[in-house]
């Protein structure tokens, strides 16, 4: 399949982050020269992504923006599971200097309810109100794309179409309030995108039990 960049949008740990987790999936990629983009996830150290992939924190974050097309970019750090102060200063200063691009998001965490009642529950965006004040007083945004649920939901806010990406581990059972694993069938997004519209559509790798 040909693409032009992978988003991995956090949790590139399972546990606890390391260097030598970090530095396996860093070879990895550039092994296959892979052209990415990473944000951190709650399982992740932004500071340690950011020194093992050369990347530039800001505040003691990792968060930046690409302008690609017609389309400003950002891609959020939820690590502590939330959207800081200095983030949502970022992202109305960049967007007023960029009126004229529609403005998509990546972050880890999504910004909305999925009705995963476990992880909506247990590890939802702690300041989810605030931010999604925030979303409704940008009116050139039209998508956001998350991960951190392991399933798959679209979601309509507003103008704005949320997009939750199935995790490339396991799936979790959402109709339950504890936890269960649904399947270890791997999932990932294909987003396309031009200067008249963004498509996107989802994949899934068929595993055995336990990702065998």
């Amino acid at each position: 399949m040909d693409f032009e960049r992978i988003v991995i949008t956090g949790d590139l740990a399972f546990r606890k982050p390391s260097e030598s987790i970090y530095n396996w999936i860093k070879n990895k990629l550039e092994k296959k020269n892979y052209n990415y983009l990473i944000i951190p996830g709650n399982h992740d150290d932004p500071d340690l992504i950011s020194r093992v992939f050369g990347l530039k924190l800001n505040n003691e974050q990792l968060y930046y923006y690409i302008i690609q097309k017609r389309y400003l970019i950002f891609f959020l750090d939820t690590s502590d599971s939330t959207v800081s102060k200095k983030q949502i200063a970022f992202i109305n200063k960049v967007s007023n200097k960029n009126k004229d691009k529609e403005i998509i998001i990546f972050m880890h965490h999504p910004p909305v309810n999925t009705g995963c009642i476990y992880m909506d529950r247990k590890y939802p965006l702690m300041n989810m109100n605030e931010f999604q004040k925030v979303m409704e007083e940008i009116d050139r945004l039209t998508h956001i794309f998350c991960g951190h649920q392991h399933c798959s939901r679209n979601i309509q806010y507003g103008d704005i179409e949320i997009f939750i990406t199935p995790s490339t581990f396991f799936q979790i059972d959402c109709s339950l309030e504890s936890f269960r694993v649904e399947s270890y069938n791997i999932g990932y997004r294909i987003i396309e995108f031009d200067n008249k519209y963004v498509d996107t559509r989802l994949n899934y790798l068929e595993m055995g039990e336990n990702g065998k």
